[in-house]
């Protein structure tokens, strides 16, 4: 499925069309999980988009966040809910999301 609320014929792509389909993915997941992002960034309109619906919110978490996805942090502090790695085999606890 494609999901795409842009019309290409009709010029450039623009941010406030870029909002709109995050918008539209929102609306489209029971849920969403957030990879890496930074604090300035589309994923960042994404993670309000999700909070403000009160659509579930995951965040990978791992060392370094702050250096490396700083907007990781940033959406755990805005109320995404923290998605940890399991101390034996490090990887991500995905138990809570289903």
């Amino acid at each position: 499925m494609h999901a795409s609320q842009s019309q290409r014929s009709r010029g450039a792509w623009t941010a406030r069309q870029a909002f709109q389909r995050n918008g539209t993915i929102c609306d489209l997941s029971l849920a969403v999980v957030v990879a890496e992002a930074q604090r300035i960034s589309g994923t960042m309109n994404t993670v309000r988009q999700c909070l403000k619906k009160q659509i579930p919110l995951w965040v990978v978490t791992y060392e370094n966040m702050e250096d490396l996805a700083g907007g990781n942090a940033l959406a755990i502090d805005l109320g995404g809910r923290p998605l940890y790695k399991g101390r034996i085999s490090q990887r991500a606890k995905i138990d809570p999301i289903l």
